[in-house]
């Protein structure tokens, strides 16, 4: 089936609150959200419909070729960097001293660096909010280290990292 995204535009909606009714392409884009946008009525502009971005397969199949290509750059983008991250533990370094203290830092503006005693262990490239990625490692590093890692942390000014914090 094909994605709403590529055939609303010629759909017949009508607005709840004025009566308007027309196609699709007579909407206005109305807020944008990360996953989905909405369609505003060309009259009042009450909210009429909310519609979702396309996928990468959708516009695989659906897409104007510049749409095509640009959306086949961008997942062969995301699966080389998936493919680059820290999976096999056994690619760490062994280290024999206790009490472990490894920082996580920002590495010449595209990597991230995992550090011990000033050495670079292991470097990925990063993402934004990280944060999910950090806990990930993380939790690579306790399995490798075990008792002997006593701490991971971040450091302190990088923003991107994008946790979250209680009061």
């Amino acid at each position: 089936m094909e994605s709403r995204y590529y055939r609303f535009k010629s759909e017949t909606f009508r607005c709840k609150k004025c009566k308007w009714e027309g196609l699709g392409s007579a909407l206005k884009t109305g807020e944008l959200f990360e996953s989905l946008f909405e369609l505003d009525c060309p009259q009042c502009h009450a909210v009429v419909d909310h519609i979702s971005y396309p996928t990468a397969e959708e516009t695989l199949m659906f897409g104007s070729e510049a749409e095509k290509k640009d959306a086949l750059q961008s997942v062969e983008r995301r699966n080389a960097y998936l493919a680059a991250q820290l999976k096999d533990i056994s690619l760490l370094p062994d280290i024999d001293d206790t009490d472990i203290a490894f920082v996580l830092t920002p590495f010449d503006d595209v990597y991230l660096a995992i550090m011990y005693k000033e050495q670079v262990i292991w470097k990925e490239k990063r993402g934004y909010e990280y944060y999910e990625r950090y806990i990930a490692v993380g939790r690579l590093l306790k399995e490798k280290y075990g008792d002997k890692m006593i701490d991971f942390v971040p450091l302190n000014d990088d923003l991107n990292l994008y946790e979250f914090v209680w009061r």
